[in-house]
């Protein structure tokens, strides 16, 4: 990355931007995945009209979904070229399955072939309405017809895409967000360790994180718990102690 030429061009603000869009905890076997402009603005400190302005059309070798908070960083199958191939093309056909976004039709160009004989023409397609430029996609009243099976996104989606915290807390970023508006960072971060905890230890799952934290795991926090435990109600439980009252899980508990 250091040696690539596009990137000693970039402007010290896109240097930052750059290294961030390939380090932080969203990245994918892909480099395709969903960020919002208020989750970089609040990770990297830099102003919201510089980076919309760089993501734009100053920031060679990304793309952004303007329409649907995604992102492609073009090369970032080659700045992380290790791992088996087997689990890179798996996480590759997962992400295309999960991030239904146009994007998808730039990587196929950019990506016919993975470094394993991988073809990428079997990948999804989604219909590009309109591509302004190299580095913005936007939706119009034009589709672009595809030679390859394909699905029309008629409205953002970004609502849908999770994104999963430590093992197996899985949130939104908006979810998150309001989350850190709400109790700030700092308990977001210790709330989602706890409920992280909770599940791994007891194998439970819950139809939404975001309720289930707000339903009873900032209240253990504020009452001093960080382990999780079997007991998401208790407020005396630690990991590996049995269900100790009679109250209900959360109204989402699956079982």
């Amino acid at each position: 990355m250091w040696d690539d030429p596009d990137f000693e061009n970039y402007s010290p603000e896109g240097k930052l931007l750059f290294l961030y869009l390939c380090t932080n905890r969203r990245t994918t076997e892909s480099g395709i995945y969903p960020i919002t402009i208020k989750s970089i603005k609040n990770e990297t400190c830099i102003k919201e009209e510089t980076i919309k302005k760089l993501l734009g059309n100053s920031l060679k070798n990304v793309t952004y979904d303007f329409e649907n908070s995604f992102v492609f960083v073009h090369r970032f199958l080659n700045y992380n070229s290790g791992g088996r191939p087997e689990r890179i093309e798996s996480g590759i056909v997962s992400d295309n399955l999960n991030y239904q976004t146009p994007l998808w039709n730039l990587f196929k160009e950019k990506y016919q072939y993975l470094k394993s004989g991988f073809e990428t023409k079997n990948l999804i397609s989604y219909n590009i309405k309109d591509k302004t430029n190299s580095n913005t996609i936007s939706n119009t009243n034009t589709i672009q017809p595809l030679q390859n099976g394909s699905v029309t996104v008629s409205k953002p989606l970004k609502e849908m895409t999770k994104v999963k915290h430590l093992d197996c807390v899985e949130l939104t970023d908006a979810e998150y967000e309001k989350l850190v508006v709400k109790e700030g960072e700092d308990n977001v971060k210790q709330a989602i360790e706890v409920l992280n905890n909770y599940k791994m230890s007891s194998g439970k799952k819950y139809k939404s994180d975001y309720h289930s934290m707000l339903n009873w795991v900032f209240e253990r926090v504020k009452q001093g718990g960080s382990n999780g435990g079997n007991n998401p109600r208790g407020t005396n439980t630690t990991i590996g102690k049995a269900k100790s009252d009679n109250q209900p899980y959360p109204v989402d508990f699956e079982g």
